[in-house]
């Protein structure tokens, strides 16, 4: 397996945007406007209850971030659940 290979992912319960290169506050938007609600965590898991997705930001590796904050500006993970508990 080739780690460095390029790989792309989408969802179709995201439209088909792909949630590790669509910047996050772009997918949050798209997800929002679909009238999905997503419910935010400052410890960096999204979770989309109806999707039952979590998108989130906890990788060891380094990923590019917003100059201004530092925070990510992509995901890089994301858990696919039957059920999302609170």
């Amino acid at each position: 397996m080739n780690e460095d290979e390029d790989v792309a992912v989408s969802l179709h319960a995201l439209g088909g945007l792909d949630p590790f290169r669509t910047p996050k506050k772009k997918l949050r938007r798209e997800i929002e406007r679909r009238g999905h609600t997503i419910d935010y965590n400052d410890a960096g898991f999204d979770g989309i209850d109806d999707l039952k997705i979590i998108l989130a930001n906890a990788s060891s590796q380094p990923i590019p971030a917003d100059p201004r904050t530092g925070f990510p500006l992509y995901f890089d993970y994301l858990l696919v659940a039957e059920k999302i508990a609170p």
